[in-house]
Parts: structure tokens; sequence; C-alpha cells
């Protein structure tokens, strides 16, 4: 590899595409940025091609967990968001873009769980569009869906926040869409509790970011998903993923983000001059930090670029000088 200098750049080896995964990446750079590296079929004369390709990144308690399926050519990951409660440590991890998994194969999501095992964060998951619904469900049997068949939704209670969690996915497709039963029993959760802020979660972004390869695979049905947000002030925050880029924006006069990338990131191509593509970029996560305030409280992201970087240093000296 190359000496690691904030960004994940390629190395100069050329890895044999016959072989090896066709992206090339700086593994001692992603070590130094705070990963627990193991890497299979990416250089063929260092480590088996049949072998397991899995990395842990543990920030703040966060972690992103790559997977890979041993039968599959391209690792896999999971993208994270954390929540903190008052300002305090992070509290949950809400694994939701893109999807969990490559192909909705069964030996990935086996893979996956024993990873998540090691977690010592409660977390909860939502599928993308990659995820195949039976294993998904099987996989996080232990979490409470709001059914049990038809979409994977999820009603969370942190602290005095309400996280709700919409499985956007449409099946075989990768746009998403919000069937009708979501939807009502999206309704009947705020209508529940209209003193509770609620946080709401999806894959699919409902807003166009400008990419236009990524904006026909949105939220089909973003208007009726407005249209029951604009009923209940408690909504603080839509949150997706899904375009592998840090976007904000407003959606029906709420907060509204996209998660960033811990691997790489969607080509900003605004005036859709290439093909779609993908760059190599310092891969980051949302920090969500609620503060109890007057009405439904102070909702505040923070974009945290995932590594071991330089400090904290003081602004001020003992004397209270600065420095």
């Amino acid at each position: 590899g190359i000496p690691y200098n904030g960004i994940l750049e390629p190395s100069s080896v050329t890895p044999d595409p016959s072989t090896a995964y066709p992206v090339p990446f700086d593994l001692e750079g992603l070590r130094q940025n705070g990963m627990v590296v193991r890497f299979g079929a990416l250089w063929p004369r260092h480590v088996p091609v049949r072998a397991w390709h899995e990395d842990l990144a543990a920030i703040v308690g966060v972690a992103k967990e790559h997977v890979r399926a041993v039968k599959r050519e391209r690792p896999k990951r999971t993208y994270a968001v954390g929540l903190s409660i008052g300002g305090g440590q992070v509290r949950w991890l809400l694994e939701r873009e893109p999807e969990l998994v490559d192909g909705g194969l069964e030996e990935e999501y086996a893979h996956l769980r024993r990873l998540l095992k090691r977690l010592e964060l409660p977390f909860a998951a939502i599928p993308g569009n990659h995820d195949q619904p039976e294993l998904f469900r099987h996989t996080f049997s232990d979490q409470a869906f709001a059914g049990r068949s038809g979409p994977a939704n999820l009603a969370i209670q942190v602290a005095p926040l309400l996280l709700l969690l919409l499985d956007s996915c449409v099946s075989g497709k990768d746009h998403g869409e919000l069937d009708s039963g979501t939807l009502r029993w999206l309704d009947s959760e705020l209508v529940a509790a209209p003193d509770r802020p609620a946080l709401v979660f999806l894959h699919h972004p409902p807003f166009e970011t400008g990419i236009a390869h990524m904006d026909r695979q949105n939220l089909r049905n973003a208007q009726k998903l407005a249209a029951v947000v604009e009923r209940h002030a408690q909504v603080r925050l839509i949150a997706a993923g899904h375009v592998h880029r840090a976007v904000s924006t407003l959606f029906a006069g709420v907060a509204a983000s996209i998660c960033p990338a811990p691997n790489h990131a969607v080509d900003l191509d605004l005036g859709n001059e290439r093909v779609p593509s993908l760059r190599i970029e310092p891969p980051a996560f949302h920090l969500h930090a609620w503060f109890a305030g007057d009405g439904f409280g102070r909702l505040v992201t923070h974009f945290v670029p995932i590594g071991e970087f330089p400090g904290p240093y003081p602004f001020f000296d003992a004397n209270g000088e600065l420095l």
C-alpha cells in the first residue's frame, strides 16, 4: 500500500482482475484509519483468494461492518448512524444503508450476524434494496417488527424519543416505495405518541439529490410520506441512505438527511456529465444528538469522519490565555 494521507487512495499495486476485487485499497491506510482489517481476495500474492473479507471500525462505540460472502466478488457493507441522548454517550446504532448484504444469500446473513454479536450497543436494522426479505427477518428475528409478514417496520422508544424505522424496499427493484400498510402504521404510531419527538428512518431518500442516476431510484411515493409527516409536528428528522453521500435538506418542512458512507461515495455529478460512478472518499457517519428543551427539544446532526486524528489540543493554557 501507500502511506495514509487522510484519503483512501488506490494503491500502486494492480490486482489481477480474475482473482481480486478490482478496486484496490490502501490496507495499511485503513488500519491507521481506525479499522481492524482482514481482507481476502484483494491481493492474490498476499492472501488467499477465497478468504473472507471483513473489517470493523469502532468509533465512539459506533461500529461499521463491511460484509462479504465467500462466493461473492464484491465487498458489502452496512452504514450506520449513532444516536446520542442529551449530549451523552452514543446510545443506539441504527443500521440502515445501503443494505446489509450484497446478494441476499443465506451465508451472507449468517456472517453478518456473527459480526453483529460483537456490538455492545443495542442496534436496529432496516432492509435495503439488496436484502432478501425472508432471510432479513430470520436474521433479525429478535427485532419486534410491526407485522409477522410484509414490510419490516419497527418502532423503538429510546428515552423520550420515538424511532420509526420504515421498510421502503420493493422486491426485485432498486427504487423504493412505502406501501399503504406502512403509511397507515406510521400515521398510527405518530397519533399514539403526539408528545414524543419522533425520528423517521428509511433506506430510500424521499427527495432528489441532483445526482440523476440515484434520483431515478429514490422513494417513488414521497408525496404520500410527506402527507403523513405534515400532520404530525413531533417529527424532527427524516433520515435515509442509499445514495452513499452526506446530504441535507428539508422534506415536508422537516430536517432531512442522507448518511455518508464508510466505504465508497457516489460521484457528485450534478450535471449528469459522467456514467454512474463511485469515488473513494474519506469514510464518515452521522451522529444525531438530541437535547431536551422547549417543545420537542433540539436535534443536531454531526458529520463524523472515521479515523484516528491528532488531538484533542486545548485552546487555552492554565492561565486562560489562548495558545
